[in-house]
């Protein structure tokens, strides 16, 4: 055999060799870019969606201070009105982060459906104490109501529906807890 022969017959070889170990490597170096590109469109949709919810409880949160801003009118059915407008933009900052909440508890579970049920209750004692506080502030109640009018009863509702930037307000300090336990969830998903 002859050195002409031995090229012809060897060097093909050697090409289809390292053809197939190039496709080999290709195939790994494609699937690792795969997995990687994966796991990289997992953290950006976490990251996304913790973003998303954050800044949606933060507007829950402003929404809610804001009902208890204690300047309101003083005649009963624009107090009334201005109590419906600012639980209004606690609704609507609810809507708007519903589908968020719905995600986060696919993903994240158990954690996440506490903090919404914890957010949601501190947003149901607002509620009900704003409500209480119209009705016994009603000067015209219907003839089956009977309004207990108590100056404490009225001063205590007073203390909690009206924000006035005490260190010691128990609601304040419920509402900052229920933001924290979001926060202690998201936050860390918020680092790249």
């Amino acid at each position: 055999m002859t050195m002409d022969t031995l090229l012809q017959v060897v060097l093909p070889l050697v090409r289809d060799s390292l053809l197939a170990a190039a496709a080999v490597v290709g195939a790994f170096v494609a699937i690792a870019g795969l997995r990687t590109w994966k796991k990289q469109l997992k953290i950006q949709s976490e990251y996304e969606l913790s973003r998303r919810l954050l800044q949606g409880v933060l507007r829950i949160r402003d929404a809610l201070q804001s009902v208890r801003n204690p300047i309101v009118p003083l005649a009963f059915e624009e107090k009334r009105s201005a109590y419906e407008e600012r639980l209004s933009r606690v609704q609507s900052a609810l809507r708007q982060v519903e589908p968020d909440f719905l995600e986060a508890e696919v993903l994240w579970g158990e954690a996440v459906v506490e903090a919404i049920s914890t957010l949601r209750q501190v947003y149901g004692k607002l509620i009900a104490r704003v409500n209480e506080y119209l009705w016994v502030k009603n000067p015209n109640p219907e003839v089956w109501q009977t309004v207990d009018r108590n100056p404490e009863r009225l001063r205590r509702l007073e203390e909690f529906v009206f924000d006035i930037g005490r260190d010691d307000d128990p609601y304040r300090n419920e509402l900052q807890e229920a933001v924290r336990r979001f926060e202690s969830i998201v936050r860390p998903r918020l680092t790249l």
